[in-house]
């Protein structure tokens, strides 16, 4: 038996809504956390705030991997609509050309 993949345009554009409202999410946490810090800070001693400051630091860095490769995957699903779009217009005109 064939397998086959379908991703409608509709797919696609929601798809990338998602991610996109994912990504933001993750940028609204990430600047909570760091207002979070900011305010904590002065009540700190040097060690307790180093080692959160390397934990923190390692945190963020691993969201921000992650929101790079959401925006990799929303711009995949981007291109791929758009060309899906562009692939059905130009078969749609041929079609039409030789009706």
């Amino acid at each position: 038996m064939a397998d086959h993949f379908s991703l409608s345009t509709g797919d696609s554009t929601d798809s990338a809504a998602k991610i996109l409202h994912v990504q933001e999410r993750i940028r609204e946490t990430l600047d909570d956390i760091e207002q979070s810090l900011t305010d904590l800070q002065p009540y700190w001693e040097a060690s307790e705030s180093d080692l959160y400051q390397q934990i923190m630091a390692s945190w963020v860095e691993g969201a921000e991997g992650l929101r790079g490769v959401l925006t990799d995957v929303r711009s995949a699903l981007v291109t791929t609509r758009d060309g899906n779009s562009e692939l059905r217009t130009a078969i749609q005109d041929i079609l039409n050309k030789t009706t």
